[in-house]
Formats: C-alpha cells, structure tokens, sequence
C-alpha cells in the first residue's frame, strides 16, 4: 500500500481496526461505526477514481483522485 498521499487525493474514509474507524467530514475525521464504514467502504469499492494509502500512525485512508 501506498505510503504517502497521492496528488489530488480527496479524503472519505479512513480505519485501523474495527475501534478505529472514522469518516471525514467538514474537514475534519470524526468517530464512526462498522456498519457506516461498510456503506462508505463499498461505495468506495466502486469509484473508479478510488485510491488508498496509509498514514505515519498505521491507518488506511480511502478516498479519490479530484481532477
């Protein structure tokens, strides 16, 4: 997995386990639930424009590539 954020990269979700989860928001991650991530995460699995990396703390960020 990628290690830095790719150019562009606009941030959705992100996760370090199942205690860990957290969706952006207004700019900022709040605190979510499993069955909120599992949505994000398959609307995410769609995206054609989907990308991940992961942060210096060990959490996977979901999002996209903007244009």
């Amino acid at each position: 997995m990628r290690k830095e954020k790719p150019e562009g990269f606009i941030p959705l979700f992100k996760e370090k386990s199942d205690k860990e989860q957290f969706r952006f928001e207004n700019d900022q991650w709040i605190k979510t639930n499993e069955t909120t991530i599992m949505s994000m995460w398959y609307a995410w699995g769609v995206r054609k424009d989907g990308s991940k990396y992961q942060d210096e703390d060990g959490f996977s960020i979901y999002g996209y590539i903007k244009e």
